[in-house]
């Protein structure tokens, strides 16, 4: 059974609903906006971190190869593919597939009612090669997919599958 952030839902709604209100209310860069923003960035990533909803080809080829389910890595387990004691990037990158940067703009700019929705509908998350990750971020989608993550990767011959 995989495990989602929707066995929580009103407590997760209640958490990143209050942090946005906070964030609006706090003055444009002073501290406290500062620290308000990180810590809903932080909250989002954390309410993001349950197994993936996609994964491309790619990475899937190898979680097949290694004989790991990827509904049952999570974030942590970014470095499941590298060897031992290797402390280069991950092989395989836990991916946000709508920026949290982007998620945080569309968050503080719709009223509180429609948080929920936004969540509901949010596209999750990915598990994707390195390569793939670095041509993501060599084409300017690090932090931006303009509202259409999908056709970010199709762009760059990212094809993914749903889980």
């Amino acid at each position: 059974m995989k495990v989602s952030w929707i066995e929580h839902k009103e407590e997760w709604l209640k958490l990143i609903t209050e942090a946005v209100i906070f964030l609006k209310q706090t003055e444009a860069k002073s501290l406290h906006h500062k620290n308000a923003k990180r810590a809903l960035n932080r909250l989002l990533r954390a309410w993001t971190d349950y197994p993936p909803t996609y994964i491309s080809e790619k990475a899937l080829l190898l979680f097949q190869a290694n004989g790991i389910d990827p509904l049952s890595a999570t974030r942590k387990d970014s470095r499941i593919f590298n060897s031992k004691g290797d402390n280069k990037k991950p092989l395989i990158v836990f991916e946000h597939t709508t920026p949290i940067d982007e998620l945080t703009k569309l968050l503080v700019s719709i009223e509180s009612s429609q948080i929920e929705e936004v969540l509901l509908n949010y596209s999750g998350v990915c598990w994707i090669t390195r390569d793939e990750d670095d041509r993501l971020n060599q084409n300017n989608f690090r932090k931006h997919r303009n509202g259409d993550w999908a056709e970010a990767y199709r762009s760059l011959g990212i094809n993914t599958i749903k889980l």
